[in-house]
């Protein structure tokens, strides 16, 4: 058993010396282009008897060395081919320039239209809102007797006139805060109770009141001008009053007078006065009659007319 030990022992030694060997010679051929001469000397100096073969003249160095890598090329970007060339045109004869005589403009021809837009209707304009009150101041005498400021006889009147007589309604605003400021018709009392209505209908605003778009100032002058006698004897008397009136509009905060004037009566009572200022009720009487003629005086005046 020891024998064939030592024998397969140098057979692998055998073996791995021949492989060696070989891996040598296939490095050496792969490096230097296998040389024929190197190959045959080294072949020469071992065992191998197998014939060798010669070429009948070197090759040339350029076949004998290996091909060197030829570096790979980028590809080269496609250039933008250039425009063609503009064709150069020859430039047309010119034509005379033939003048026209200008033809009447024609009016271009209106088609109407199938359905046109629908108009809206134009709105209503503001309406101017109108200063309807009025204020009074009243001064001067009847008689002896000066007239006093708050008279009630000339406010009823010139109130009743400026509510139901003007064609256009004003009112009065009178100074005593504690009167209603309304003159009511014959029978409107009666109708008016029970609704708990104070004021009427289109009465004006406290604002309004507070600032009246015109005033009317009243001077009174009456006198006692005299008895009346006939054949000696006195059968009446002679009086006479003057009022003096001037129509204001607000201007700010003060009035400015639009419109002056004077109204004059007389009256001849079959009353003979003994006293030699006249008669106090005749005095108030034809004062009366003064105040109705400066009511027709102001219908045709404005603002009352319409």
């Amino acid at each position: 058993r020891g024998g064939s030990g030592d024998k397969t022992l140098f057979y692998c030694i055998i073996g791995g010396v021949i492989f060696v060997f070989g891996l040598f010679l296939f490095v050496v051929v792969n490096s230097t282009g296998s040389d024929p001469e190197s190959v045959g000397s080294l072949a020469g100096n071992g065992s191998d008897t197998a014939p060798k073969f010669r070429r009948l003249g070197p090759p040339d160095e350029a076949a004998a060395l290996s091909p060197e890598p030829v570096p790979r090329q980028e590809a080269e970007p496609e250039r933008e081919q250039a425009p063609p060339p503009e064709e150069i045109t020859e430039p047309e004869p010119v034509e005379p320039v033939v003048v026209r005589e200008p033809q009447p403009a024609v009016p271009p021809e209106v088609i109407p239209s199938s359905s046109e837009p629908v108009k809206k209707p134009p709105l209503p304009a503001a309406r101017e809102v109108r200063n309807t009150v009025f204020s009074m101041l009243v001064t001067g005498r009847l008689g002896p007797e000066k007239i006093a400021v708050g008279d009630i006889r000339t406010w009823s009147r010139i109130g009743y006139f400026l509510q139901h007589e003007a064609a256009e309604q004003h009112w009065l605003e009178f100074p005593n805060p504690s009167r209603v400021p309304v003159i009511k018709k014959e029978g409107e009392k009666k109708k008016a109770e029970g609704k708990g209505k104070k004021f009427p209908d289109g009465y004006p605003s406290l604002a309004s009141r507070k600032k009246p778009g015109h005033r009317l100032v009243i001077h009174v002058s009456t006198s006692f001008d005299g008895d009346i006698e006939f054949s000696g004897t006195k059968t009446g008397s002679k009086y006479s009053c003057r009022l003096d009136c001037s129509l204001e509009e607000r201007k700010g905060n003060s009035f400015q007078s639009i419109m002056s004037f004077s109204v004059k009566t007389k009256t001849t009572p079959a009353k003979v006065t003994t006293s030699e200022d006249g008669d106090p009720g005749l005095l108030r009487e034809v004062y009366s009659t003064a105040l109705e003629e400066l009511c027709l005086e102001l219908l045709g005046m404005k603002p009352f007319k319409s």
